[in-house]
């Protein structure tokens, strides 16, 4: 995973990330917390949680669920821990330095498992997820909320020039790192598609729902459900 690649940016990823989206990103987050369909105590994980938005999407949800959030950024979890602290959530989540490919939880320790653009910066996107299956509880859904490559339309073309153009040349000019908005577009255009990602839920023992188009395609929710057994 290339941590040396959002450490620099840090202090300005949510800004750069709210500005870029033009604010769809906070609707997307707060969709993939609806659509786990979780009791109000939930025990959740939430992996590369960057700056921690998807933890806060569950904490406005879920008045009692216990959140724990795991990345392998310090200076990302450092200005999550500002975050939660300005809102007074602190004790509803708890922080960690954690590799979502060995997470250091016990088999069923979650009800829920979520990753929000972080699948793609994965070295082994498939044992990641067999990892994120493997701390599941029967009967546990895992939600992948990603970027995919844009579609061959006029509408992905233009896309994959904003992508292309003018995300690493705005994002640079604002964070002072630019190559981190460059592997932002590599990384988008050499994903994989939806599809095999949801072949990946299936192989990692889940049943996978089908994928959720957001924003004409900007993004997709995938979601695995765990066997009962």
């Amino acid at each position: 995973m290339t941590i040396e690649l959002f450490e620099p940016i840090a202090r300005v990823y949510d800004f750069l990330n709210h500005l870029f989206s033009l604010g769809v990103d906070r609707r997307w987050r707060r969709l993939l917390a609806r659509r786990a369909g979780l009791r109000p105590d939930a025990e959740i994980l939430d992996a590369c949680t960057g700056t921690a938005d998807v933890a806060i999407a569950f904490c406005r949800l879920l008045p009692s669920c216990r959140i724990t959030a795991v990345d392998l950024s310090p200076r990302m979890l450092l200005e999550a821990r500002r975050k939660l602290a300005r809102r007074n959530l602190e004790g509803r989540v708890s922080l960690l330095l954690a590799d979502a490919q060995k997470l250091p939880f016990p088999d069923g320790s979650f009800d829920c498992a979520s990753i929000a653009f972080g699948l793609r910066n994965l070295a082994d996107r498939a044992g990641g997820i067999r990892e994120l299956a493997r701390v599941l509880r029967p009967g546990g859904r895992l939600q992948v909320l990603e970027f995919f490559p844009p579609a061959a339309s006029l509408f992905g073309r233009l896309y994959r020039l904003y992508l292309g153009r003018v995300m690493p040349w705005l994002g640079g000019l604002l964070s002072g790192s630019r190559p981190t908005y460059r592997y932002l577009y590599e990384s988008v255009v050499s994903f994989l598609a939806p599809e095999e990602v949801a072949r990946m839920l299936e192989v990692a023992g889940l049943r996978p729902l089908r994928p959720e188009r957001l924003s004409s395609g900007i993004a997709f929710l995938l979601q695995g459900l765990k066997n009962l057994p």
